[in-house]
């Protein structure tokens, strides 16, 4: 436990640290590795109870590892313009998801798995070893930070950019809607197999949306400090519309109190969807 809870702060930190040095991917990289090692932790931690239902941990945990699966390939899609480092880590994050997924059946999944969580202990002891020799190591030594597989801004470039696009471009911190948006992916695809009746007890499923509450918490709190004000309205609402979705269905997974056996007693749903509606509205004359 205090492993999880001291690795899942020092991502936190370093991710907040990476938006304030105008880095977004690896900051949203950060802020979704601390939220998924800590969920698949509680995960591992409830099936250590005694009572624990290992039928219902596996279901509900499942969905949750799908949707990090679709996170770990925008990520690494998306690294591959930025450095060396973080697509094969992602990709070892990902293989770790697809045989963890396959440990919930077979025991012979998680021993594989291990081996691609060494392979991200690996790399990220070469990371350090970069950052720590930055400047000669990156350019000559240990190719990693800094150092794109291909760089997009390259490709039909018909000359550089004026002095004036520049200045437009600089602000003080890094722009956090992809994490934002990203934060939709796994509450989303939680509750689809939900409603699809694929598990239950949502119990073990409740976790995986520490992903949305941080990820968009955070993106809501950079965009107030870029002043983009209606992106840290949506990123607000969007957290709370899914955490309430989650709460509403672990109250009735819990039959606490005997209101919430119907959904349709959650009038605050509507009022939600009353402002997603505005938001939409707005959105079309957003810039």
């Amino acid at each position: 436990v205090h492993l999880i809870i001291v690795g899942g702060v020092l991502q936190v930190i370093a991710g907040v640290l990476s938006f304030r040095r105008w880095d977004h991917l690896t900051g949203t990289a950060f802020i979704v590795f601390a939220s998924m090692w800590s969920a698949m932790g509680i995960g591992r931690i409830l099936a250590s109870q005694d009572g624990a239902d290992p039928e219902a941990l596996r279901l509900g945990q499942l969905p949750g590892m799908v949707g990090f699966m679709a996170v770990a390939i925008i990520l690494c899609v998306c690294a591959v313009t930025v450095n060396y480092i973080l697509p094969p880590v992602l990709v070892a994050i990902l293989m770790t998801l697809i045989f963890e997924a396959v440990g919930a059946f077979f025991d012979w999944g998680r021993r594989v798995a291990a081996g691609f969580e060494l392979f991200i202990v690996i790399t990220g002891v070469y990371a350090v070893v970069v950052m720590m020799l930055k400047g000669i190591s990156q350019r000559y030594i240990l190719p990693g930070f800094g150092n794109a597989i291909y760089d997009p801004l390259l490709i039909q470039s018909r000359g550089a950019p004026t002095a004036r696009n520049e200045r437009k471009k600089i602000t003080k911190y890094a722009e956090p809607m992809g994490m934002g948006f990203l934060g939709n992916v796994v509450p989303s695809v939680v509750l689809a197999f939900h409603h699809l009746g694929y598990f239950n007890d949502f119990r073990p499923a409740i976790a995986m949306f520490i992903f949305s509450a941080l990820c968009q918490m955070l993106a809501s709190f950079y965009s107030f400090l870029r002043h983009d004000f209606f992106h840290a309205i949506s990123f607000v609402i969007y957290a709370t519309f899914w955490n309430s979705r989650a709460i509403l269905q672990l109250l009735i997974s819990l039959n606490f109190p005997q209101i919430f056996d119907s959904r349709v007693n959650f009038y605050g749903q509507w009022t939600l969807i009353i402002i997603i509606m505005v938001l939409t509205l707005m959105s079309a004359a957003h810039n």
